[in-house]
């Protein structure tokens, strides 16, 4: 599958960190994995789907898409621009968006979420999993391992 982002960046907070940081959103740590990367960086779906949602969480995600289909999801949050409106139909390896600074952020970065269908919402992390070993598995529906950076930031 294509890759998450148009070039290769470091994680810089992953699945489940800071959970201080995030229990004012009721959860138990982030629920997602953030890459550094500057601002205006082509976003790119992982998944076939649809737009569910194309919005603004000013004290959140800033501005983010939520993508679709029968057995998954996606969330891409601090968007620049949102490249694609709700109810629009998504290929994998569209670009989607601009990465930015938008909503709960202190620096250039994209947030990237992603959960199972049916979606367990009371497991702590509103039901996204950690997307890392979807991202690192190499099968056809998740991204080459090789595409997106393997270096995390201490």
């Amino acid at each position: 599958m294509k890759k998450i982002l148009d070039g290769n960046f470091p994680i810089t907070q992953g699945f489940g960190e800071n959970p201080d940081n995030y229990a004012q959103f009721g959860l138990k740590g982030h629920n997602g994995v953030d890459f550094g990367c500057p601002t205006g960086t082509g976003v790119i779906c992982p998944i076939d789907g649809k737009v569910v949602e194309a919005s603004n969480d000013p004290t959140g995600y800033g501005l983010y898409l939520r993508i679709e289909n029968d057995h998954e999801g996606c969330v891409f949050g601090h968007l620049k621009s949102q490249g694609v409106a709700k109810d629009t139909t998504i290929v994998v390896g569209m670009v989607i968006g601009k990465s930015n600074n938008t909503g709960n952020s202190t620096g250039p970065h994209f947030h990237f979420g992603y959960y199972p269908i049916p979606r367990d919402r009371s497991n702590g992390y509103a039901g996204y999993i950690d997307p890392m070993p979807f991202l690192n598995s190499g099968t056809p529906t998740t991204p080459d391992p090789l595409s997106i950076c393997n270096q995390r930031l201490g």
